[in-house]
């Protein structure tokens, strides 16, 4: 559990911001969201970068999942990884990428 608590799931303001949130996220807000909508500005931002990652990348899918996994474990970020790592498989990656992937040595030059 959260040091802080999660929004609610049937947030409904900034309704404009929940609403475009959502819609890029399949109808539904995500545990992330819940927190960056403590502060609609960061929210904002967050959610219009995030879009532009998805939708605005030449990358292939599974280039995409890549590099975010990659990011994901140089920063140590493990919940980052936990939901992308299904994300590139289904890409295309595979079981072994991700193995690979996880066991990048992160440590500084």
């Amino acid at each position: 559990m959260p040091r802080i608590p999660y929004q609610p799931l049937d947030l409904q303001e900034p309704r404009e911001l929940v609403d475009a949130i959502r819609a890029r996220r399949g109808g539904r807000l995500l545990n992330l969201d819940r927190m960056l909508l403590y502060s609609p500005s960061l929210a904002k931002g967050w959610n219009t970068f995030l879009r532009a990652v998805r939708t605005e990348l030449t990358l292939s899918p599974k280039l995409m999942e890549i590099a975010i996994c990659t990011v994901a474990v140089v920063n140590r970020a493990e919940y980052e990884f936990h939901h992308h790592a299904p994300e590139l498989i289904k890409a295309g990656g595979t079981p072994a990428q991700v193995d690979a992937l996880r066991a990048l040595d992160h440590t500084e030059p």
